[in-house]
């Protein structure tokens, strides 16, 4: 993890997202949707990269990816603006914490907290029916990993952008 943060703080010469906000306000808010398929990446760099068909019930092709590596996208943004972005994926069997990835636009991070972004996976107790100790307390069921297409916004680790 040293290593990881190390080489981020090279990259960290950028003001944080509310300075970045305040800097930004007369840009306003972009309309246009901008649709990026996970499978048009430019590069890949440090992973193995698949394309899945029709994965898990959602038709069209995802892109799958190893937990560590880089992805880059090459797109052209018509209208400046601030814009909101979702990723929508599917969090398949893995190290069982949250996916943790950084974002850079334009090879940098538009400000510090694309550090470090997390997107959750989905936990639901591995019994329906809670057992209980010889005292009558309930104990609480084990967690398991339950795999499903999500969206998510891009936010930084631990509280929303």
């Amino acid at each position: 993890m040293e290593e990881f943060e190390a080489e981020l703080d090279a990259y960290t010469t950028v003001e944080n997202y509310q300075s970045y906000i305040t800097n930004h306000l007369l840009d306003g808010h972009a309309v246009p949707e901008i649709r990026i398929p996970a499978t048009d990446f430019s590069r890949a760099e440090g992973m193995d990269t698949t394309i899945l068909t029709d994965y898990e019930g959602v038709s069209g092709d995802a892109l799958l990816v190893d937990e560590a590596g880089l992805v880059e996208y090459e797109f052209e943004v018509a209208e400046s603006g601030l814009y909101q972005i979702y990723l929508h994926y599917y969090p398949v069997e893995g190290n069982s914490a949250a996916i943790q990835r950084s974002l850079f636009i334009d090879s940098e991070l538009p400000f510090s907290e694309f550090q470090l972004v997390e997107f959750p996976r989905i936990w639901v107790n591995k019994m329906n029916q809670w057992e209980t100790d010889n005292q009558g307390n309930d104990i609480r069921p084990s967690q398991i990993e339950e795999a499903e297409w999500l969206m998510a916004w891009v936010c930084r680790a631990k509280s929303a952008i």
